[in-house]
């Protein structure tokens, strides 16, 4: 099951992502293993006895399995559809040319140095391409004295929605931009191609919360008084695990259409959700819902640790929300406004900083930073637990201290380029964030009382193991962004760069 949910489903999305019809493979090897593990999983239990009453390990397990098979089968009929169409399309289009050796190719590349606009060719879809740049890409490509070639077929090329969809002739955009475009069962197919899209990356989740309640139940962990702890550890360790691999996502280019992987945002709109916002937003909310689960179970007067785990929440709402009020664009203009006034100008007239262009928002990463030292210096019962909580507690601390260097160099020298920037010290903030959450789960009481009853109490075996363990991870995670990236080199999205060779090539 590990092999089928965290190798071939992720390697299947990001062909998928890359616009690559070799995404079939893996996608098909994913439900071929999925439905080997699951059939094993039925004879392990069928001879052995039920090791957790009442777990929701195998409901949970069920459920994931129904989802995973109706969205292979949804896959399986999208590519058999879309070769059909492919094939019709190529059938029709041999036909219409007769064996005339002067047919124009179906697919063209454009000019490595054409000089199109950066952000439309590297990030945006042809969807998303305006009318008005495909109208001067139409001037570049007509030349004086020869009318372009008419036909009702159409070219071919490789897209992220379909495997292969029509390339708009631009000649014939204006007839159909007013109808085709304003169709709302293009959009509803649109917004159930993301939430199919969204579905099958969450399966990767499911697929870790699976991993972790398996664990729960083959260990014979997390059960009576050791429940609430147990569950605790392992939520909040998990968020930071996650958070550490979007982090480390982010450096390797992730979301660089949104402005979120230390770049420059491609468009020129400004939006309130950028990464800090985001960021803050679920710090908030953890925070918000963590005042109230504190106390789950417990009775009576409050101890010291309730009041230093709800202090913790109470901080991170607090701080979050403090994020997310810097974030906002209108909320900046009101703080600007007494200097502006000063000045006897508005806000329009007056050029804002270089640096404004960015968000270097630090609560996010401070609140990430006060409760790395408060848990490095948390009391707990054995000198080897201390060891473990300053451990996973300076881990997370480190992550601060390397974002806050981030924030600083960039402060400097604001991203120029809508490319990932890629800074050297968020790559080791994601090493530090996924680390401290990993060792954040293993200081669980039950972990390191199997540690030290085996004589395995040592912070250093602990250390070296996790951070090669999420090296190995990064090392996966980094190689399915290149096999993303070679995927998209050679299927080029935009429909301009069609147009463009060809007008490269008839002058």
């Amino acid at each position: 099951m590990s092999i089928a949910f965290f190798g071939l489903l992720p390697l299947a999305i990001f062909l998928k992502a890359g616009r690559s019809a070799l995404s079939i493979i893996p996608q098909t090897g994913f439900l071929a293993t999925a439905v080997v593990g699951l059939f094993f999983g039925k004879v392990y239990n069928g001879v052995t006895p039920d090791l957790y009453e009442h777990s929701s390990h195998s409901s949970i397990g069920w459920s994931v399995m129904v989802l995973v098979l109706a969205l292979n089968v949804v896959e399986v009929g999208r590519f058999v559809l879309r070769s059909t169409r492919l094939s019709a399309k190529l059938h029709g289009y041999s036909s219409s040319s007769g064996g005339n050796e002067d047919v124009e190719p179906i697919y063209q590349l454009g000019d490595d140095d054409d000089d199109g606009d950066e952000s439309t060719r590297l990030v945006h879809s042809p969807a998303s391409i305006s009318f008005e740049h495909e109208r001067d890409d139409v001037a570049r490509w007509t030349s004086p004295g020869r009318e372009p070639r008419r036909s009702s077929s159409r070219g071919q090329s490789f897209s992220d929605e379909e495997t292969v969809i029509d390339v708009v002739d631009p000649n014939s955009l204006a007839l159909e931009d007013g109808g085709a475009r304003s169709d709302p069962v293009k959009r509803w197919r649109k917004f159930g191609a993301l939430a199919l899209d969204f579905a099958q990356r969450m399966l990767v989740l499911l697929g870790y919360v699976e991993v972790c309640s398996g664990v729960a139940v083959w260990t014979g962990t997390c059960r009576e008084r050791y429940l609430n702890g147990c569950l605790a550890h392992v939520v909040k360790g998990s968020i930071f695990v996650w958070y550490g691999l979007l982090t480390f996502a982010r450096y390797c280019g992730a979301f660089s259409s949104l402005g979120w992987a230390w770049n420059r945002h491609p468009s020129k709109t400004t939006t309130i959700w950028t990464a800090e916002f985001v960021e803050a937003a679920v710090i908030t909310l953890y925070g918000s819902t963590n005042v109230w689960m504190e106390r789950f179970g417990k009775t009576g007067a409050w101890s010291v640790k309730d009041v230093q785990h709800v202090s913790i929440a109470v901080l991170f709402w607090a701080g979050g929300a403090l994020g997310m009020l810097l974030e906002s664009r209108t909320v900046r203009s009101w703080l600007s406004t007494p200097a502006a006034q000063a000045s006897g100008r508005g806000l329009s007239a007056i050029t804002p900083p270089a640096a404004a262009a960015f968000s270097f928002n630090p609560f996010p990463a401070l609140c990430i930073f006060v409760i790395g030292v408060a848990m490095a210096a948390h009391h707990q019962n054995y000198v080897f637990q201390v060891e473990i909580h300053a451990l996973w507690g300076n881990l997370l601390a480190a992550f601060a201290i390397f974002r806050f260097m981030t924030y600083f160099f960039l402060y400097l020298r604001p991203p120029a380029s809508i490319l990932p920037g890629r800074p050297p010290t968020e790559a080791l903030a994601s090493l530090c964030l996924t680390s401290g959450g990993v060792v954040f789960i293993l200081s669980t009481e039950q972990v390191t009382f199997a540690a030290m009853r085996h004589h395995f109490d040592d912070v250093m075996a602990f250390l070296c193991l996790t951070v090669a363990a999420v090296c190995a991870w990064f090392l996966w995670t980094a190689s399915l962004f290149g096999i993303k990236g070679w995927a998209l080199s050679r299927n080029p999205p935009s429909s301009t760069a069609s147009w463009q060779g060809k007008a490269a090539a008839s002058t």
